[in-house]
């Protein structure tokens, strides 16, 4: 069970989609969504046969990336 994330800055507030920077050129924009819980990524399903977490530093996130584009949304899409 997952429980509520405890970082704490003013970006990361659940449900709250915020606009943020893509990449070292800062060009063009992202949207970042956070989950009810304060993670990136869709809300968690309780009646999933499989429940997926990732952890990491910012290429597991996705900084710069459209949640589509980050490895861990592929990873799900191929293991399921």
């Amino acid at each position: 069970m997952l429980k509520k994330c405890d970082f704490k800055l003013n970006d990361f507030v659940p449900n709250r989609a915020i606009e943020g920077p893509c990449g070292c050129e800062n060009k063009c924009k992202k949207v970042y969504y956070y989950n009810s819980l304060g993670y990136r990524g869709e809300e968690s399903n309780e009646k999933s046969k499989y429940k997926i977490f990732i952890s990491g530093c910012s290429y597991t996130f996705g900084f710069g990336l459209n949640i589509e584009e980050t490895w861990g949304y592929n990873f799900k899409k191929i293991f399921y």
